[in-house]
């Protein structure tokens, strides 16, 4: 009787445990990352950090969540941890783990001539840009847990060159100062901005570098950043979908002349544009059938 006990225990099939895997382009700073979690109990999201920035998860089917990280451009070289907290369908919570070793990456630097006013701001419109500078980053602080995301992120103009890469350190005037945090793309006055992913508009104003700004959520933490343009034609709290024209590019602000500047932040995180576009979404984020 013992021995077919035995024999009955070892056939049983082992509890289903829940599995972890991060995609990402490269490991060097400036890179986002997609962190997919697999056979997890539904309606549970997982939680945990990457790098040491918190994960905003969402369910893409019954127990399969996605989140979307990154790697800040200023991200320290070396070992970096995703550290997750799992739940199986059946059973107590689990930790997972795994070390990212970010290899460093050299940036190229650009010297930019600019009109005086941005190069060495007087200290009343210095004030106006650390308060606009304080209020992003607040936006940028919040994760939700909704998405617009369908399928793949795409340029913002369609078929337009890069001409300024991101990274690149910036030198205004002779001074130097803070690293390129996004691309710039080849865009003259008046032509069409489209939204590269589905969001929300939380911001549309005119600010003191970044001239008249758009701002997407897109939910997950990610936000798309336009800034120098001649024109928004979307309000504040309008929900957009990937492909819909938002605004026209222009020159506004601090800029040598007409372009688009595109950043993504990813939870506080500066990330390539690029390296958003290559993150396999149509894998995970399918966009939804027309009815």
């Amino acid at each position: 009787m013992a021995a077919l006990a035995l024999a009955l225990l070892l056939a049983a099939p082992a509890a289903a445990r829940p599995s972890a895997r991060v995609i990402l382009r490269a490991k060097q700073p400036g890179e986002a990352a997609l962190v997919v979690v697999t056979g997890h109990a539904p309606k549970r999201p997982p939680s945990g950090t990457f790098a040491g920035a918190k994960l905003a998860f969402h369910e893409t089917s019954p127990g399969e969540f996605v989140a979307i990280a990154g790697l800040d451009l200023d991200v320290s070289t070396g070992t970096q941890l995703v550290e997750l907290t799992l739940i199986p369908p059946k059973g107590a919570p689990m930790p997972w783990r795994e070390e990212l070793k970010v290899k460093p990456k050299v940036f190229a630097t650009r010297s930019l001539t600019v009109a005086s006013q941005y190069a060495e701001p007087p200290p009343e419109l210095e004030a106006r840009a650390d308060r606009e500078t304080a209020r992003l980053l607040k936006i940028f602080a919040e994760a939700t847990g909704e998405t617009g995301i369908e399928g793949r992120f795409r340029m913002p103009v369609k078929g337009a060159k890069t001409t300024s890469r991101f990274g690149e350190r910036s030198v205004f005037n002779g001074k130097p100062r803070s690293p390129h945090s996004g691309a710039d793309i080849k865009a003259s006055t008046g032509t069409p901005i489209i939204a590269p992913q589905g969001g929300t508009v939380v911001l549309a104003e005119d600010l003191f570098f970044p001239g008249k700004t758009l701002l997407l959520d897109h939910g997950l933490g990610v936000y798309s950043f336009f800034a120098h343009l001649s024109e928004i034609v979307v309000p504040v709290g309008k929900r957009v979908k990937a492909g819909e024209r938002i605004a026209l590019a222009g020159a506004t602000g601090r800029v040598t002349g007409p372009h688009l500047h595109w950043a993504v932040k990813v939870s506080k995180a500066r990330v390539d544009p690029s390296s958003v576009i290559a993150l396999p979404l149509d894998k995970y984020l399918k966009p939804k059938k027309k009815r």
